[in-house]
């Protein structure tokens, strides 16, 4: 069985995968991170791949690899924009998908930006009505 966790940037889908493996004793991925350490960054996610659609698609061959090699894993997926490259994913009674959600406000008190850029607490607050 593979459970993968959608959301956008900051809702808590690692922190949500990482205490279900706990109690169910699945392995767990974070792609971020996966993503990190092979391009050292995000932004270098992004500018070898600068078309959101190919990203996308590439994220799916991702994960159709991983789910091939282990039987019972949780993944938490970086942010998508296309759904239609993880449609295969919907179809599969052996994928449970969900989606996490939460208030705006919420988020934004846990905004962060995983290094990529130092941007003080007193920016982010000046400009809250931008990230919300």
């Amino acid at each position: 069985m593979t459970i993968l966790i959608f959301g956008m940037g900051n809702i808590g889908k690692s922190t949500v995968g990482e205490l279900l493996v706990r109690k169910i004793g699945y392995d767990f991925i974070d792609m971020d991170t996966k993503i990190k350490e092979k391009y050292d960054t995000m932004l270098g996610f992004q500018d070898e791949y600068n078309d959101q659609y190919e990203r996308d698609e590439l994220r799916a061959e991702m994960i159709s690899s991983w789910i091939k090699e282990k039987e019972n894993v949780v993944i938490a997926l970086s942010p998508v924009v296309y759904l239609d490259a993880y449609e295969d994913f919907f179809e599969d009674s052996d994928i449970i998908c969900f989606d996490l959600t939460d208030r705006a406000e919420n988020i934004f008190k846990h905004l962060e930006f995983d290094n990529l850029l130092h941007i003080p607490q007193s920016y982010l607050n000046k400009h809250k009505a931008y990230y919300m």
